[in-house]
């Protein structure tokens, strides 16, 4: 009989260490719970200042270009950037170290209803240009050189 209240007996401590355990893990699991909801919180709030940011800078662009719809332009403005891939003809500068320059269409600004700004580069230095815009018809646009600058080798 001593054994058997013995045995009881030690597993009914081994049941107590279990359950405070269990307990332990389950007061871990609502921390980690507590924390994982803050973090989510936190992701919802940049993801809202983000959008907000995002929605402020698409009015930046739409008061930038305040002009082109009452213009009423045949292309759309990204369309009028895009028509300068593949134009590098148009670019007056040598490259430097052998490399040849490109614009850098992603960087380009629409100035207004004549003029856009370019960046160019070749890969070793960056420039930039003025162009004029023209649209001769809906899917020709006249390009020209009015101004740009280039480092040179010099510079």
């Amino acid at each position: 009989m001593c054994i058997v209240v013995g045995v009881t007996t030690y597993q009914g401590v081994q049941v107590d260490r279990l359950e405070n355990r269990i307990r332990e893990l389950n007061t871990y699991i609502e921390k980690q719970d507590m924390q994982l909801k803050t973090l989510e919180n936190q992701i919802a709030q940049i993801d809202q200042t983000k959008a907000r940011q995002d929605q402020s800078q698409q009015g930046i662009m739409d008061d930038k270009l305040w002009f082109w719809e009452s213009l009423d332009y045949p292309q759309s403005p990204e369309a009028l950037i895009g028509s300068l891939k593949g134009q590098n003809e148009l670019i007056p500068f040598e490259g430097v170290l052998g490399g040849t320059p490109f614009f850098v269409l992603e960087n380009a600004q629409i100035l207004d209803q004549t003029y856009v700004y370019v960046p160019i580069e070749d890969g070793h230095v960056m420039g930039g240009m003025i162009l004029k815009y023209v649209f001769l018809s809906d899917s020709k646009i006249e390009w020209t050189v009015v101004d740009g600058w280039w480092p040179q080798e010099n510079d």
